[in-house]
């Protein structure tokens, strides 16, 4: 299974293991979360395991009963793939609560299957900060971008950073724009994207356009119309996975290099032309307003190329 930075999770023993003397609880949690002994260890070590609302450690064993109480706070420092690793970053906006980055294409934003040691967005921002040493300390990212998106990409600094813009994105307080370059010329100058969206029934891999799936909702403008492409502004309002890229296949306009929703696309692109341009939201803990936007990615520029002005 995998957890993030700052993911709690709480369970209520059913079923004491054994007889009744007294177990390690770190048992306990490595068979809940599905990990070893060594790993539940490893949070026992950090303080992130409670007993009944006490903090336990790694090696403590006490009678576990009906009704006990477990409650884990993943801290970063547990994660053995979010490893300290120098990487160039493009730094758009710093304090101490969060850091906006200007993420390249072809990087992913934090560790998955298959990018666990140490080549991810997540990875490079923990090594900036490797000398904060503050208890509450949370490189985390509270929102999501493709692999090959480019674009603003937020990270918290703290616990309480990372929870308010979590909370924020969620309640949809966070006003996203992005650019992508589409296949083809809409008639339209805005349309309103509202199309449920969830796994595509073949393959699940993918997501797709279904009755049944979650409620999504993105607005575009066309900024650039081409003969062959144009440039489309989109404001998703919701936060479903590949939302834009779907509502734009949905519409009849894939965006170009995208080879999930355009395989067959006679416009040559090195990835998929989306940026995520900008993030304008209310300062969760100053209370100041702030629009961070960054730069066009080099190829989706060139790419601009192809569009009338």
């Amino acid at each position: 299974m995998r957890y993030q930075t700052g993911e709690k999770i709480t369970f209520t023993v059913n079923r004491p293991l054994g007889d009744a003397r007294p177990r390690r609880l770190c048992d306990y949690v490595a068979a809940r979360l599905g990990i070893s002994g060594k790993r539940a260890d490893r949070l026992g070590a950090l303080g992130a395991v409670k007993f009944n609302g006490e903090t336990v450690a790694e090696k403590t064993a006490r009678p576990v009963t009906q009704g006990d109480v477990f409650t884990i706070e993943i801290p970063a420092d547990w994660l053995p793939h979010l490893v300290e690793t120098p990487m160039a970053l493009a730094i758009l906006y710093e304090d101490e609560f969060f850091v906006a980055v200007d993420k390249p294409s072809g990087i992913l934003v934090h560790p998955a299957r298959g990018h666990a040691f140490g080549d991810s967005l997540q990875n490079g921002v923990l090594w900036r900060y490797r000398a904060d040493r503050r208890p509450d300390k949370t490189i985390a990212p509270p929102h999501r971008l493709d692999k090959d998106t480019s674009g603003v990409m937020l990270f918290s600094r703290s616990q309480k950073s990372y929870i308010a813009l979590c909370r924020m994105f969620k309640n949809r307080e966070v006003r996203k724009t992005y650019w992508a370059l589409v296949e083809g010329a809409p008639p339209w100058d805005a349309m309103t994207a509202d199309a449920p969206l969830g796994a595509h029934p073949q393959n699940p891999a993918i997501g797709a356009v279904v009755a049944d799936g979650k409620t999504a909702r993105t607005e575009f403008i066309v900024k650039r119309r081409g003969a062959k492409m144009s440039l489309v502004e989109a404001s998703p309002h919701t936060g479903r996975a590949h939302q834009i890229r779907l509502h734009l296949q949905h519409l009849g306009y894939p965006i170009i290099g995208d080879r999930d929703y355009n395989p067959d696309s006679a416009i040559a692109f090195p990835r998929q032309a989306l940026h995520a341009l900008s993030l304008a939201f209310v300062h969760p803990l100053t209370g100041a307003p702030l629009t961070i936007a960054a730069p066009l990615a080099p190829d989706f520029a060139a790419g601009l190329t192809g569009v009338a002005g």
